[in-house]
């Protein structure tokens, strides 16, 4: 199974993040956009509503008129070959929205567990040795991140997040925490792919042209 993420366009060109929902909706079964889509609105609903429901966005902070596209701001996706489930929070306040929590109310039953939010929930290291705080920490949300990542360190096999307007992977106390805020955002258009099989999973990066 391959899942694309694509990250924040942030107040940029639709036609940017048309374009690489457009590749990722071709390459992959399910494709998840991890917010900030904001202005494109009408470029990601018209996806929503065609994409055969292989398409599954979450809302970013800046997303204020989310609630236009019609799809939902917290989901969970159970597949079967290979034994994966998807969650899909919202985080886009800071703090988790009950409906988020919510979806960890059930035991584990799959092989891997990946969970999408907009924020990520820790500090980021980026390549020059500095500190992201962009995260849900900043925007108020210290007790809920520390609540997700306890929960996350006993059950998830990963998160993927937006927020910051780049690529990274990141081995936490909890477990990888990638983060793709190139969806329009970032000067370069790509997208993470997630191959899935019963054996495990494995990372590229996908470059738009």
């Amino acid at each position: 199974m391959k899942i694309g993420v694509v990250g924040d366009l942030s107040g940029g060109d639709p036609s940017r993040l048309s374009a690489v929902l457009d590749q990722a909706l071709i390459a992959c079964d399910y494709v998840v956009q991890v917010g900030d889509l904001h202005p494109a609105y009408e470029q990601v609903k018209s996806r929503w509503l065609t994409s055969g429901h292989k398409f599954l966005p979450v809302p970013g902070n800046h997303d204020v008129d989310y609630d236009t596209i019609g799809c939902p701001r917290t989901w969970r996706l159970d597949c079967t070959d290979p034994a994966l489930t998807l969650l899909g929070l919202d985080n886009s306040g800071g703090s988790l929205t009950t409906d988020s929590k919510a979806l960890f109310g059930a035991a584990k039953a799959a092989s891997f567990e990946f969970v999408f939010a907009h924020m990520p929930p820790c500090s980021l290291v980026l390549p020059d040795g500095s500190e992201n705080t962009h995260n849900m920490t900043e925007s108020g949300g210290r007790e809920d991140a520390t609540w997700l990542t306890n929960v996350m360190g006993q059950r998830t096999d990963a998160m993927f997040c937006g927020h910051y307007h780049g690529w990274t992977y990141q081995q936490t106390s909890w477990g990888p925490l990638i983060v793709d805020g190139r969806g329009g955002a970032a000067p370069e258009l790509a997208y993470t792919l997630i191959t899935v099989t019963s054996d495990g999973w494995v990372l590229h990066s996908v470059g738009v042209g």
